[in-house]
């Protein structure tokens, strides 16, 4: 009978899991489902009757893959050494990483995916609200609903529109693919057919040995070659074991990737004679499902006349190899595309995060100022004629610093968001920094001496460095404009540089407010906000903080801060020196 595997998949996620075994390489794969939700008790009616007739028997192994509604049914299901259970804490776990999916959580979202809305209505019916009630107990904890769009075929988006009306949510499309779930699906399936292999390998190595007790030991070794990852430690243990078993001069271990030579492993250091003496000499081919990984050459037999003998256990040692650097091929890509995944669901996480930082900016940062923007020209306008020159002074002056914040913020945001959209060419040049630094001191020295700060500047002569001047502005007036708001008046502001090797290290230090150790670690991450207003009331967004260590960043640098609530802060960064003035140091 041909070893065949069962796969039970709840019908929320069925629909990602049947794509990936019609698409692929599955044919011993056979895809069952059950009728279950979050909501309610799975239908174990619907389970049990395959799980308990003589279906069972065609299938040498049956996995559940579920979360909290399997745990429900696990325990009713008859005990089984067929029947593995395969838990998630949550089931999206199938189609995206358990990091992802609890950062998801953790900022308000609710999880959905394409093969979970096919089934939307049923959902609806499992939580029992009408729809009045749903609007009001989804919006006290959730923010939005999230489609996690694996990318199967079908139109999701009518229902994707439907539940958001119900819920009373808005929504929001994450593309994930279907990447995360074919690696898993890989895994486990690579895992029984490692399983089913080793069987047919100890039935067949049993027989041998019952003939020939001799070689018992050396298929004992390789019986755990199965369980290695890394394909360099399974061909070193070969090479030991062939060396054992036949005594030779040498053994080398021919490469083969997709059909093309690659190097070879040699057992000893020593040459040998490229002339085959074919007395002394065979080879054993390493084979996997019809594709040749590799080749033992094998030199200098010591007892060439058991060489037909040994020809009874090449099949074996051909098939235990083949499976075992397999299913380390398999491990590594594997594991690379896992890398793969990790990283851009990561960039992706991040991104999400930059579009929400800057919609959030726009709604409620941005919103404000031109708000007293609106309001003072609204009070010029009804009533310049009566106030007297004191009060129209105030009012000018609240509308210039009103317009330079807000200018600022602007100029941020668009630069911002023009870096997420790599519309920012980086162009690094030879740079003089005390002329960068004397146009932004003469910049902002208007803003510092409305609240009476020195602005200090210690630039060694010459200081030449390899920057985008654009970029360098931008990081420089962003750090200045913040140690003005979070220091006193009649404080005082140090920009200064110093040499590091091939390396200028700039800083901005002031006596200003300082920053408690546990916001020091938030100041450059966008998923967190520091609510700190300055020594004046001015409000911040902490975005001109992420651009500059993004720009310093483009640069090779770094960039780090000093601080101690109630003595000031230091920001420092570092550039790379130009070529010339290194040399002239």
């Amino acid at each position: 009978m041909t070893d065949k595997l069962c796969i039970f998949v709840c019908n929320s996620l069925v629909a990602e899991v049947s794509h990936i075994i019609q698409t692929g390489n599955y044919p011993d794969v056979k895809l069952m489902t059950y009728n279950s939700s979050c909501g309610r008790r799975p239908d174990k009616d619907k389970i049990l009757p395959d799980l308990t007739s003589d279906e069972l028997n065609q299938y040498s192994r049956v996995l559940f893959f579920g979360g909290l509604c399997q745990k429900r049914f696990k325990e009713e299901i008859p005990q089984n050494r067929k029947i593995e259970f395969i838990n998630f804490e949550q089931c999206f776990e199938l189609i995206l990483n358990k990091e992802s999916i609890y950062h998801f959580i953790k900022q308000g979202d609710y999880l959905v995916s394409n093969g979970w809305l096919r089934n939307y209505k049923q959902h609806i019916v499992d939580w029992g609200f009408d729809e009045k009630s749903s609007k009001i107990f989804f919006n006290e904890s959730l923010k939005k609903i999230l489609f996690l769009d694996t990318g199967i075929s079908g139109d999701f988006k009518p229902n994707l529109i439907a539940l958001s009306e119900y819920m009373g949510l808005p929504y929001e499309v994450f593309p994930v693919g279907l990447s995360h779930c074919i690696n898993f699906l890989d895994a486990q399936v690579s895992k029984w057919r490692v399983d089913v292999e080793r069987n047919s390998i100890n039935e067949k190595l049993s027989a041998i040995t019952k003939e020939s007790a001799d070689y018992l030991i050396i298929f004992k070794h390789l019986q755990n070659l199965v369980d290695i990852i890394e394909e360099s430690l399974i061909v070193k243990e070969v090479l030991w074991l062939l060396n054992l078993l036949f005594a030779p001069y040498q053994i080398g271990f021919q490469n083969y990737f997709n059909g093309a030579e690659g190097n070879i492993i040699w057992l000893n250091s020593y040459n040998i004679d490229t002339k085959i003496n074919q007395n002394d000499f065979f080879s054993i081919e390493i084979t996997h499902q019809n594709e040749t990984l590799g080749v033992f050459k094998i030199y200098g037999v010591k007892f060439p006349e058991y060489i037909e003998q040994y020809k009874r256990i090449w099949p074996v040692i051909s098939k235990i190899c083949g499976l075992s650097i397999a299913n380390a091929r398999k491990y590594k890509i594997t594991q690379d595309q896992k890398e793969q995944l990790q990283h851009k669901s990561q960039v992706l996480i991040e991104l999400m995060l930059s579009k929400d930082k800057l919609l959030s900016i726009i709604a409620h940062d941005l919103k404000g100022p031109f708000n007293v923007l609106l309001g003072y020209s609204e009070l010029l306008v009804e009533n310049h004629r009566i106030y007297n020159v004191d009060k129209t002074q105030h009012i000018i002056e609240s509308l210039h610093s009103t317009t330079v914040q807000t200018l600022k913020l602007l100029e941020n945001l668009l630069d911002w968001a023009r870096s997420q959209q790599n519309g920012i060419t980086f162009n690094p040049i030879k740079t003089d920094l005390i002329l960068v630094v004397n146009t932004i001191v003469e910049l902002l020295n208007p803003i510092a001496r409305a609240k009476n700060i020195s602005l200090i500047m210690d630039i060694k002569t010459p200081c030449f460095v390899l920057a985008d001047i654009y970029m360098i502005n931008a990081v420089l007036r962003n750090l200045i404009s913040n140690a003005i708001k979070f220091t006193q008046k009649g404080g005082s502001i140090k920009i200064e540089t110093k040499d590091q090797d091939s390396m200028v290290h700039v800083s901005v230090s002031d006596n200003g407010i300082g920053i408690k150790p546990d916001d020091i670690a938030k100041l450059f991450r966008i998923d967190t906000n520091i609510n700190q207003l300055g020594t004046s009331g001015e409000k911040g967004t902490g975005l001109g903080l992420l651009l500059c260590k993004e720009f310093v960043e483009k640069h090779g640098g770094k960039i780090w801060v000093e601080s101690e609530v109630g003595n000031g802060s230091k920001f420092i960064f570092s550039l790379n020196k130009t070529r010339d003035f290194q040399e002239e140091q």
